[in-house]
């Protein structure tokens, strides 16, 4: 049995959270959400990290939305201009409303609403 303690890895720590998840909630619809991208960190180890959590919500039957493929912010953009956040990785205000509408599009699009 997996324990909060035994998680050392990214796909580990999305499996431990999503089994908790399922184990509380057996009914949920469960939303992965990778990280953006941030000028504070490798474009690749971000696009790696996003390939890990798609996976795991591939085989734990999970939806995912890519943020850092899919959200408007992009680091190489905001190096120059700060637009969709106010430090290269927070959110900005025009950053946090883009960010909501992608994903509640995404979530009306999963769930078939409306």
């Amino acid at each position: 049995k997996l324990k909060a303690n035994d998680v050392t890895s990214i796909a580990m720590a999305v499996r431990y959270n999503v089994l908790l998840l399922k184990k509380r909630h057996p009914d949920a619809k469960i939303v992965l959400l990778t990280p953006m991208q941030t000028t504070s960190a490798p474009a690749q180890l971000i696009t790696q990290a996003g390939d890990i959590i798609e996976q795991c919500a591939q085989r734990l039957n999970c939806y995912v939305i890519r943020l850092d493929k899919e959200s408007k912010v992009v680091a190489q953009s905001e190096k120059k201009r700060r637009v969709y956040t106010t430090d290269g990785t927070h959110t900005s205000v025009k950053g946090a409303k883009s960010n909501g509408k992608l994903i509640a599009n995404c979530m009306l699009n999963f769930f078939k609403i409306f």
